[in-house]
């Protein structure tokens, strides 16, 4: 569901390029700023989407990462509450609606299913790691410059998931640690093998 939402709001920036009245221009200038933040609150995710500008940054979710979610979608529904009885086009109320729904999960999952707690497997680094090693999206320099300063932010990353455990289910547990074992050959050998590469 997740990765649903977070591929619609991609298309936000491009839904409405064509804006039809005064409204609807402001409003794409202000859903443009939208997702903007949502890549800088979210690096990892805009990597994976080919938004290349946060490679470099780790996000560590801790108290303070969580309170920059929550106060960003506090600001989003905002956003939509001030838009809600405007007559925006169609394409325009649609992305109204996927803000609103994208910062109502946040904050449900923020606040009351907190799977940061239980869930284990949601603490790996591996996949963002391999995407920058293994996509040729830039020059490989760029590439391993990013990979080494977001390499420095890993033992805040793990410290933050052992803070924000409690009580993992067996079975998120071991599925956690058979995902970083299966992520250590991107640091071991493709990360090396990148280095010696240049």
């Amino acid at each position: 569901m997740k990765k649903l939402l977070f591929g619609f709001l991609i298309l936000i920036c491009f839904l409405n390029a064509n804006a039809t009245n005064s409204v609807d221009t402001k409003f794409d200038m202000k859903k443009k700023v939208f997702v903007q933040q949502l890549w800088k609150l979210y690096p990892e995710w805009a990597t994976g989407i080919g938004y290349h500008k946060y490679d470099s940054v780790l996000t560590v979710y801790d108290a303070k990462q969580r309170k920059k979610e929550i106060d960003f979608c506090n600001n989003g529904l905002k956003l939509v509450a001030s838009y809600k009885n405007v007559p925006l086009s169609d394409l325009n109320k649609t992305d109204l609606y996927l803000i609103e729904t994208f910062c109502q999960q946040v904050i449900f999952q923020v606040n009351t299913q907190k799977s940061y707690e239980w869930n284990p497997a949601e603490y790996n680094v591996g996949n963002s790691f391999a995407y920058i090693i293994s996509e040729n999206y830039a020059p490989l320099k760029r590439r391993i410059d990013n990979f080494y300063i977001k390499l420095k932010n890993v033992p805040a990353y793990y410290e933050a998931a052992k803070q924000n455990i409690k009580n993992p289910s067996n079975e998120y547990l071991q599925l956690a640690i058979d995902q970083n074992e299966g992520s250590l050959s991107i640091f071991e050998s493709d990360y090396v093998d990148s280095v010696k590469a240049l």
